[in-house]
């Protein structure tokens, strides 16, 4: 007898926060300890605009911020859209989907008027994206807490400059989730690990409302 997939609900949780909050750590680290601890097979969706960058997609090839940001959703929600199709067929019934960043990250770096052409260019409103999302965790920036930490290096991508930018980075991220039902702040901590854990923390007590 073969198997025949079954399609199912599959949730979806986003990981986002400021510049340096850990994110890239988290989104290696968390997949074996969800698995070890909580029972749940994790595919995970990468960062997008790293994942331009690193494929020959840089914010200065395109003519604008707003046609850059178009694109850069357009790749994130079919990199969404793929993995969650692909979890509906798993044998596994505990498959999760973490994202490292969401759709709305985009509004951090755009005006309201500038987002809102990114969202109609690629058919889509603010109720559709933050209705893609189970749970949003975020993982507020080392330079919120710890500014002397703060580091640029580490992703070419980073536009922030010092710890004062990575800040006001966190906050406009911050207000573009503002309007989600279920985010989760992670303060700044000294340590990776303890950070980790608070995360690992609150996908454990977000799951039994989300499934």
């Amino acid at each position: 007898m073969t198997w025949q997939p079954t399609r199912r609900a599959v949730p979806t949780i986003v990981l986002t926060g400021g510049p340096c909050a850990g994110k890239s750590r988290m989104i290696a680290d968390l997949p074996s300890l969800m698995r070890e601890r909580l029972g749940w097979h994790v595919i995970t969706v990468p960062e997008t605009v790293t994942w331009m960058g690193d494929h020959g997609m840089r914010r200065e090839d395109f003519p604008d911020i707003v046609t850059f940001q178009s694109v850069q959703t357009r790749i994130q929600a079919s990199h969404e859209d793929d993995a969650i199709e692909a979890a509906t067929l798993m044998h596994d019934d505990h498959v999760i989907v973490l994202m490292d960043r969401g759709v709305p990250d985009a509004s951090a770096y755009l005006s309201g008027d500038e987002y809102s052409r990114v969202l109609r260019a690629n058919g889509l409103s603010e109720a559709l994206v933050m209705g893609r999302y189970d749970a949003v965790i975020f993982l507020h920036s080392v330079a919120c807490g710890h500014g002397s930490l703060y580091e640029r290096q580490g992703n070419a991508m980073r536009i922030e400059r010092d710890a004062s930018d990575a800040v006001l980075a966190d906050e406009r991220t911050m207000r573009a989730y503002a309007t989600h039902q279920n985010v989760i702040e992670i303060a700044d901590t000294v340590t990776i690990s303890e950070k980790t854990e608070r995360v690992l923390d609150a996908i454990a007590k977000s799951l039994p409302r989300i499934w």
